[in-house]
């Protein structure tokens, strides 16, 4: 099995045993592409990028509640670095996955960045 292949293989079943959201799952079904898997994110750095873009967004909107909802999982989190990839699914959807640093466990991922 290629290196991509198994990315997109440890991927699928990582978003597959999540269970804060079957939805997730179902979305993708299996993960057919994955992009900017390779790179540690420190949760400190996230946390500082989407405060900000948080307090851009107008008060009460969806977007800004899932930039909070977000904020708030990441506060939740011990400060391990996390990975934050694009998985594409076999439905054609695109989301962004918020992962463990070993990919092997979904912490986040939010309606707000599916395109497809």
């Amino acid at each position: 099995m290629s290196g991509l292949s198994q990315l997109n293989q440890k991927v699928t079943e990582a978003v597959a045993s999540y269970e804060r959201s079957p939805a997730l799952a179902s979305l993708l079904v299996t993960v057919t592409h994955v992009r900017g898997a390779d790179a540690d994110i420190p949760v400190d750095s996230l946390r500082h990028t989407y405060r900000r873009r948080g307090s851009r967004l107008p008060a009460g909107s969806s977007l800004r509640q899932e930039v909070e909802a977000l904020l708030h999982r990441l506060d939740e989190l011990d400060g391990a670095p996390v990975k934050l990839v694009t998985a594409t699914g076999s439905t054609g959807a695109t989301t962004l996955v918020l992962l463990d640093r070993h990919m092997t466990r979904v912490l986040f991922w939010s309606p707000m960045w599916v395109a497809g």
